[in-house]
């Protein structure tokens, strides 16, 4: 069963409304037993990367492709829209 469904993705904030989220990735992490420190040092993502996912902030696709491979899942395991 999938924790999250993406209607759209929009990286931006919506005043003060997040539309996107990334609550998700930790679920999925913990289910596949991957810490952030392994994707820190095993699969070497920044720290900067991580702190930007764990705010909600703005991430680069390419970030959300490499975690989708490092994770063996589909985008809708890491990231939901949430409608304002």
């Amino acid at each position: 069963m999938t924790c999250c469904k993406i209607l759209e993705i929009v990286f931006f904030v919506n005043g003060d409304n997040l539309v996107i989220v990334y609550d998700c990735l930790w679920k999925t992490m913990a289910q596949k037993n991957i810490s952030t420190y392994q994707l820190i040092n095993k699969y070497h993502f920044s720290k900067g990367q991580i702190d930007r996912l764990k705010n909600n902030a703005n991430v680069e696709m390419i970030t959300i492709n490499s975690l989708c491979k490092v994770l063996q899942c589909k985008v809708e395991d890491i990231v939901e829209y949430i409608e304002d």
